[in-house]
């Protein structure tokens, strides 16, 4: 199963989050390293201590005894970067932490509120274009789970982390992961794989939820539909050169 950032699932706040690196960099400022991010981050609340009883600034310093690879705030700035640089948002640049692409700006000036069309136009724009690459395999995973909710009508929420077990966009490989979603074992072939049951549940915490706040699926009782206005959309379908077909969202 392939990895995929986890930390954060809300638009509003992703916006929020993208925002600080926007006025670091516009104020000169280089984000060099996930500690400055990351508690940029806390400052603003978008990411929250557990049980914090304590001024922001007492937590903060005390998560900074830790290890470096223990600081919640540095793994959730390391997450977003990761995020950010998949959906296109950010260039990575070595010496500078990253800049923001005109994609990235686009998604700041739209702003927060997924009732909007053009928020949600852009959101999903930036869903379909995003890679996932893993060895020398590519697959478009947002392209992957609208299908499985198109074809597997009021699957189950956990069954769409599967979107993450596509190895790429054939058409011979989506109907490997349809025959998966389909057997009553899926878990088990999944971890036989290599994959553990923390990573299938972490597989279901982002792309479901951002889908659902665009409009794209919707959840009932732990099974999830494509809403009625958008069952009549046709998929758009292009073919690879060695003739399979890659089934890619309209």
């Amino acid at each position: 199963m392939k990895n995929f950032p986890h930390q954060i699932n809300q638009i509003p706040k992703l916006v929020a989050a993208l925002v600080i690196p926007r006025n670091l960099i516009d104020a000169g400022d280089g984000i060099v390293d996930d500690g400055i991010y990351g508690y940029a981050l806390a400052r603003e609340g978008i990411y929250t201590f557990r049980n914090r009883n304590r001024p922001i600034e007492e937590a903060i310093e005390q998560e900074q005894e830790k290890p470096l690879g223990n600081q919640g705030p540095r793994t959730c700035a390391r997450d977003l970067r990761r995020l950010f640089s998949s959906l296109e948002f950010v260039d990575n640049i070595p010496e500078h932490g990253f800049e923001l692409t005109q994609r990235g700006r686009t998604i700041i000036v739209a702003g927060p509120d997924t009732a909007d069309e053009t928020v949600r136009r852009a959101w999903k724009n930036a869903l379909e274009d995003m890679l996932l690459p893993e060895g020398d395999e590519v697959s478009h995973p947002y392209a992957a789970l609208i299908r499985l909710v198109r074809e597997r009508p009021g699957i189950e929420s956990l069954k769409l982390s599967l979107a993450l077990e596509v190895e790429n966009d054939s058409e011979s490989e989506f109907q490997r992961i349809l025959e998966l979603a389909d057997r009553d074992d899926w878990i088990e072939s999944i971890e036989r794989g290599g994959a553990s049951l923390h990573q299938i549940r972490n597989a279901v915490k982002i792309l479901p939820a951002l889908a659902r706040q665009i409009g794209d699926i919707e959840e009932r009782e732990g099974h999830n539909y494509i809403p009625q206005e958008n069952r009549l959309v046709v998929q758009d379908q292009r073919v690879r050169p060695e003739g399979e077909r890659v089934f890619r969202l309209p």
